[in-house]
């Protein structure tokens, strides 16, 4: 039976429900736009953010023999669906999972009344795809090509809990990263030591511990992967460690 998954429970396995329909249409568009005095219409400038994509799903609930077994069935769906921040995954669209809250009320009094409810999930805009991994050993001048299988790029204007990181473990006296056209120069030599610069959260760390001001370039704005082929390369001296590069694509 066709349903969802939302904070690791599926709603037929779980709790019976029956996913009757839902929408998941586009997320809008962040309208920025002025009228101009004396013209007609307005000016509507570029935009390419977006607000929360609402996901309005109507359920009908069976298998309760009983009206105690209702009402206890209707409190667990209520407990269940006060999770915040919890993945979101349809049956008929595996591995693209959405980050969502609930925050439309469910009276459980109605839900054991009418036996059909419809719950509105507010998520990020896009939702997201299982990590991606590419490890390359590197002991000198590397090029190699990673693909986002996505629809959005992901860099460090991307939604709240996108991901996308370059690891480097090992020893090098200094190392330059080139990601497409952005370059990020890690110039302090290190020693059996991990870097982690965290593209979507604009960090760059040594063991843990802040390490930005060691690095030079592009470090502003950060690598950004687009859709697609994206071309990696690096060099730098005495380099001898493994380069990770992780990220979950975007979809729209």
């Amino acid at each position: 039976m066709n349903g969802l998954k939302f904070n690791n429970k599926h709603s037929f396995t779980d709790f019976g429900l029956v996913l009757k329909s839902y929408r998941n249409i586009k997320p809008s568009m962040r309208k920025r736009e002025i009228e101009i005095p004396g013209k007609d219409g307005g000016y509507t400038f570029p935009s390419s953010s977006y607000n929360k994509r609402i996901i309005s799903c109507k359920f009908s609930l069976i298998n309760c023999a009983t009206l105690e077994e209702l009402r206890t069935k209707t409190r667990e769906i209520s407990d269940w669906l006060s999770a915040e921040n919890a993945n979101l995954e349809f049956d008929d669209e595996q591995g693209k999972i959405y980050t969502a809250t609930v925050f439309n009320s469910i009276d459980p009094e109605e839900i054991a009344t009418m036996q059909e409810f419809t719950v509105e999930f507010e998520c990020q805009p896009f939702a997201f795809g299982e990590t991606i991994t590419y490890t390359e050993n590197v002991n000198g001048y590397t090029e190699f090509f990673i693909t986002n299988i996505g629809t959005k790029p992901i860099h460090l204007g991307s939604q709240e809990g996108a991901f996308f990181v370059v690891k480097i473990t090992g020893s090098f006296d200094d190392i330059t990263i080139t990601v497409n056209e952005t370059t990020i120069n890690y110039t302090e030599s290190i020693t059996d030591s991990e870097i982690v610069i965290d593209n979507c959260k604009g960090l760059v760390k040594k063991d843990g511990i802040n390490a930005i001001h060691n690095c030079s370039g592009d470090v502003g704005q950060f690598f950004a992967l687009t859709p697609g082929e994206n071309i990696v390369e690096i060099d730098g001296t005495n380099l001898n460690c493994e380069v990770t590069i992780q990220f979950n694509p975007l979809w729209i």
